[in-house]
C-alpha cells in the first residue's frame, strides 16, 4: 500500500484496554500487560507511522478523560494514558519540523458493561 500511494497521511492509534481494579488488589501480570498494551502498542505504532507518514499528515492516539478525573479502580489504565499523553505531547513537537502533527483525543465515559462493573452497577 505504501508502495501504490506513496506513504501515510492519517494514522489512528485507538486500541487499548481497560483493566479495573483497586491498586491494592490490582494483579501484577495486569498491570504489566495494560501498560505493554497501552504504552508500548502506542510507541510502536507511533514509531513506525513516524517513518512513514508524508509531509502534512497526522498522527492520533487515543488518551481518556480518566487522566484528569481519576477515579476509584482506574490505576492502571490512567497511569497507561497519562504516559500515552506524555508521549503524543513529545511526539508532536519532535515532527513540528516535518510539518506533522501528532495529537490526542480524549473520549469521555460511554454506559457499557465494564463502566456499570466499576460504579458498582449505578451510572
Amino acid at each position: 500500500m505504501e508502495q501504490e500511494f506513496g506513504g501515510l497521511d492519517v494514522v489512528v492509534h485507538a486500541a487499548g484496554m481497560m483493566p479495573l481494579a483497586p491498586l491494592v488488589d490490582l494483579d501484577l501480570a495486569v498491570l504489566d500487560t495494560s501498560l505493554r498494551v497501552n504504552i508500548r502498542g502506542t510507541f510502536v505504532v507511533n514509531q513506525q507511522a513516524a517513518r512513514r507518514i508524508r509531509p502534512g499528515g497526522s498522527i492520533v492516539n487515543f488518551s481518556s478523560s480518566i487522566t484528569r478525573f481519576c477515579r476509584p479502580g482506574y490505576t492502571a489504565y490512567g497511569a497507561s494514558k497519562g504516559a500515552v499523553e506524555a508521549m503524543t505531547l513529545t511526539l508532536a513537537r519532535e515532527l513540528a519540523g516535518w510539518d506533522i502533527i501528532a495529537f490526542l483525543t480524549g473520549p469521555g465515559r460511554w454506559v457499557d458493561g465494564q463502566v456499570v462493573y466499576a460504579n458498582g452497577g449505578a451510572i
